[in-house]
């Protein structure tokens, strides 16, 4: 038996596009289910389709949040840029984007759409109509909202592809889908005589990819492998609790030039919408879990009144079956706050000295890596010495006669005479 799934984007997306990593990864949960079950020759095909416009979206989510953060980049850099060596480095988020979009292209079947211009009218009818999914009365009244699920619906309709399938299911977490889930059948089965569709809805709960795997490894009975059970986020937050953060370089928060240590990292009080699974890999007889955490939940040797994120990768260890994994170790493979070498120049425009030539070599060394900026100990020295320098200068300015001697009037006299 064959059976198809494609997601819509809001299934798949990523809990938060502003970190340094690759955005279709998101699929991978998918492309190492479908591997592990050829592994253990299950008599049941499983085949994920990904419409072109899911890909397309997601790639564009991740490029306007880049685009922001390299905006106000840039702006930091051109206030700083008086103390700093070198060129800005250029934006090439477009084409990494693209390098990741061919590296994708074996892990999943792409759906294709042509954009005819008889597509084109039945869509505009579509819309003038309000038919699903352009219907959003779930907003409170029936609008033309829905252009982008419309492209993503006739992509499935207009798939040859799905011919081969025996069922079919199309999982979202947008209404419009749910309500209109009769006449979308309709249509799909005047397309698809042979395969069977299932609209699923899942509720918006975070889980969203694990879930809709799950939903057809439960009605099917395929064999659920380790692999699939360990993106199971209420069993690797147990394992939070069994790490401590000790830090190998001196973490520093930086604020209006306010500068706190980072001494301990509270695992133990997260929250499953703190961390995020990445990737599950089995190695012999073990597994590693990646996971990326965002949080709050952290301690600095002082108070301050504004907080930042600290983010950062964790790798789990474990061995055993199903939900009796045994935990062996795990490791914290990267910390940092939720900004870059912008925030810490701010409040150093006076002059720099060694911490800016510091800096400017770590931009030509590592061609500006936001996401990954840690204070080294040098570095941490230069910054304590030009704390110490602007505070002197500022003392001076503030009391300009306090280091003035004024001789006594009767020298001053014998002087002039």
């Amino acid at each position: 038996m064959k059976i198809g799934f494609a997601t819509d984007t809001n299934i798949l997306k990523k809990q938060n596009l502003y970190e340094n990593e690759k955005t279709l990864d998101v699929i991978d949960i998918y492309a190492e289910y479908i591997e592990s079950l050829k592994n253990i020759k299950s008599k049941n095909e499983l085949v994920y389709y990904m419409p072109e416009i899911v890909v397309e979206e997601l790639l564009m989510q991740k490029e306007l949040a880049f685009n922001e953060t390299y905006k106000n980049f840039e702006k930091k850099y051109k206030e700083n840029c008086y103390g700093l060596l070198g060129e800005l480095p250029k934006n090439n988020i477009r084409e990494k984007l693209e390098q990741e979009k061919e590296e994708y292209k074996d892990k999943y079947k792409l759906l294709n759409l042509e954009y005819t211009a008889e597509l084109m009218e039945t869509l505009v009818k579509e819309a003038l109509a309000k038919k699903a999914p352009f219907d959003k009365s779930i907003e409170g009244k029936k609008t033309d909202a829905g252009f982008k699920d419309a492209l993503i619906w006739k992509t499935i309709i207009f798939s040859k592809d799905i011919d081969d399938c025996d069922e079919f299911y199309f999982f979202t977490s947008d209404k419009a889908f749910n309500e209109g889930k009769e006449e979308l059948q309709e249509e799909f089965k005047e397309k698809h005589p042979t395969t069977k569709l299932n609209i699923i809805y899942m509720e918006n709960d975070g889980s969203h990819r694990q879930n809709s795997l799950n939903y057809i490894i439960d009605k099917h009975g395929l064999y659920k492998t380790d692999v699939i059970e360990l993106y199971n986020e209420n069993l690797i937050k147990k394992y939070f609790d069994k790490i401590s953060y000790t830090p190998k370089d001196i973490e520093y928060y930086c604020d209006d030039g306010m500068q706190a240590k980072l001494t301990q990292i509270l695992f133990e009080e997260f929250d499953e919408k703190d961390f995020y699974i990445d990737k599950v890999e089995k190695v012999g007889e073990k597994f590693n879990i990646y996971c990326s955490f965002r949080t709050l939940k952290y301690n600095l040797d002082i108070d301050v009144e504004k907080r930042r994120y600290v983010i950062g990768n964790a790798r789990f260890i474990v061995k055993g079956k199903k939900e009796k994994y045994n935990y062996i170790k795990s490791e914290i493979t990267k910390v940092d706050f939720e900004f870059g070498i912008t925030d810490l120049l701010k409040g150093f425009t006076i002059k720099l000295g060694k911490f800016a030539t510091e800096i400017s070599k770590i931009v030509k060394e590592n061609a500006f890596n936001v996401e990954s900026f840690n204070i080294s100990p040098g570095i941490q020295d230069a910054i304590e010495k030009q704390n110490k320098e602007q505070n002197r200068m500022i003392q001076a300015i503030s009391n300009p006669l306090k280091d003035i001697k004024i001789p006594p009037i009767v020298d001053m006299l014998q002087e002039k005479k």
